[in-house]
């Protein structure tokens, strides 16, 4: 036996959201939210957390979903309470993170009538957010419930993740409780998607990929990732591509270069031609680096490769041909077929790999030749942070050491960085190379 909230609707809310996979939420308490948190505290199969100022509490839980990989629930009460959500929201948007926001709401015939603590909460997030709809405090259809929760699951923790919204309107009483059975509630298993590129598409891919001499892999934010990092550790065999990869990327070998603003700083543009590429392919999400953005921007590209489910319009570099919706290692697996086959004599990688040393080798003595600054404090820093640790830095510096100076080796970079709030946070682990 539980003791939960006595809104049918709700009760049974929270137990389609725990099917759909989402088993930790963190709650911003107040009055009209009362049943929503009830319910989820009261749930065996879900651990809650108190976090009091709703803006913090979104990060956090994004935070959370991001490190977890799996939906994450805030909860607030009704009013202006839940635009504080908003930079988290815009921010698991673009990092298409599943947050998922369920807000308290008044009941819709006070709305716009005089009522404290109410605003129109309907639309609210609707430029950055991927599903949206009322849940009802009673339990009138319980089928069409759950067709509405695992559909809005279903969008935000689907391939293309993203946040998702619950506007929940709650009469008085909000703290009568009631003595429910509890019985064990499976998660939902979602089929596994089966990646595919059309006979066509492939074999467009691999003949420009055997026959055109320059070719940059461009790797922005992403989780941790062993086979995709073991895919483009075969692709970088070829001395022809080039492979560049943010700290975010979580990508990390010998073969990349990692350090892509310092490397570009020691190209003369009248050399740009040479490291032009032909063929890019992108894959992870935001790109910090503004030099790469620039030089890509500039480019003679024959053809740009977007690889992901995530936002496949998108055209950062100006030279989008092709948008494939699959996943980076099932894309990158044709061109390892044809990968041996290539011409040897083409070097464009080398090319990047040569300047990456040549401003390594620069920083040797330009480091110590430094005054005090946080550049030099950091590289000192870096050597005493035990490992395992959990450690948050600011942007600026971080980025200004990330692109110049010391790829991050020893670090799971995770990211929050946007339009709306900057912070990164890194889970510092042993790695050896």
């Amino acid at each position: 036996m539980i003791q939960t909230t006595s809104k049918s609707g709700v009760v049974a809310f929270v137990n389609e959201c725990v099917k759909a996979g989402m088993r930790h939420v963190v709650c911003s308490p107040g009055s009209r939210n009362a049943p929503i948190v009830i319910a989820f505290d009261a749930h065996p199969e879900v651990e809650t957390f108190v976090i009091h100022d709703e803006r913090s509490a979104g990060f956090y839980a994004m935070g959370m979903a991001q490190a977890l990989n799996t939906p994450v629930g805030i909860t607030c009460t009704s009013g202006s309470a839940m635009l504080n959500y908003y930079p988290a929201v815009a921010e698991a948007y673009y990092q298409c993170i599943p947050l998922v926001v369920i807000s308290a709401d008044r009941p819709e015939e006070w709305v716009d009538q005089g009522d404290g603590q109410t605003i129109v909460q309907k639309g609210v997030y609707q430029n950055h957010i991927r599903f949206e709809t009322t849940i009802n405090e009673d339990l009138s259809d319980e089928a069409e419930l759950r067709t509405t929760v695992q559909q809005a699951f279903s969008i935000g923790n689907g391939n293309w993740k993203g946040p998702i919204h619950f506007n929940v309107p709650l009469s008085e009483p909000l703290y009568e409780t009631v003595s429910l059975d509890f019985e064990p509630i499976p998660t939902k298993k979602t089929g596994e998607v089966r990646d595919h590129l059309s006979a066509e598409d492939l074999r467009m891919v691999q003949q420009l990929w055997s026959t055109d001499s320059k070719k940059m892999i461009l790797c922005g934010q992403h989780i941790k990732d062993s086979a995709l990092q073991l895919a483009l550790i075969e692709l970088g065999n070829n001395p022809s591509v080039a492979i560049l990869v943010e700290n975010t990327s979580n990508l990390v070998h010998p073969k990349f270069v990692h350090c892509i603003d310092r490397t570009l700083q020691t190209i003369n543009e009248s050399e740009f031609a040479d490291f032009q590429p032909d063929i890019l392919i992108t894959i992870g999400g935001a790109v910090v680096s503004k030099r790469i953005k620039k030089f890509l921007r500039t480019s003679d590209i024959k053809a740009h490769w977007k690889i992901g489910y995530d936002f496949p319009q998108m055209d950062t570099y100006r030279a989008l041909t092709n948008s494939f919706q699959v996943k980076s290692t099932y894309f990158l697996q044709p061109l390892l077929e044809v990968n041996n086959s290539l011409d040897r004599l083409h070097i464009s990688a080398l090319k990047w790999k040569q300047r990456d040393f040549i401003a390594q080798e620069k920083l040797v003595d330009f480091i110590p030749s430094l005054p005090y600054s946080d550049l030099r404090a950091f590289e000192i820093v870096l050597d005493y942070i035990p490992e395992n640790t959990f450690y948050t830095w600011g942007i600026v510096p971080l980025f200004g050491i990330a692109n110049y100076s010391i790829p991050f080796y020893p670090f799971a970079i995770f990211l929050i960085v946007g339009q709306v709030e900057l912070m990164v946070v890194l889970v510092l682990r042993a790695v050896s190379l």
